[in-house]
């Protein structure tokens, strides 16, 4: 399986990466306590996945994320670094399920920052 990231051609200038053999611009938004929160849309405009968890409690720093990794995000953690989206931080938050703490690499658009 490859995982790139690619900009789009036209007036949406969004990153792309291709997760789990489906192409999906990378969206950014923010969860209620400013945490980024990362959608990943597919061709069509539909939701495919959410990349990002949100652990309020978790210590992390800003421009930094949590990344689920398991069930049906199987596979996004790598597909992210792979990419150049992120950087795998080697550290988790673990409850219940690890979460990997990860340094974003791209800059989010302004009216998220």
């Amino acid at each position: 399986m490859t995982h790139e990231v690619r900009n789009k051609q036209g007036n949406d200038d969004v990153p792309i990466v291709c997760f789990q053999d489906i192409e999906c611009t990378i969206h950014f938004d923010r969860y209620s306590n400013k945490r980024i929160v990362m959608p990943l849309i597919d061709g069509d405009g539909f939701p495919y996945s959410r990349a990002t968890v949100n652990v309020p409690e978790a210590q992390i720093e800003p421009g930094e994320m949590l990344i689920k990794d398991w069930s049906e995000n199987a596979g996004m953690l790598d597909a992210l670094v792979e990419a150049g989206v992120v950087e795998d931080t080697g550290c988790t938050v673990p409850t219940g399920r690890a979460r990997y703490i990860v340094k974003l690499l791209i800059t989010p658009p302004a009216n998220v920052v």
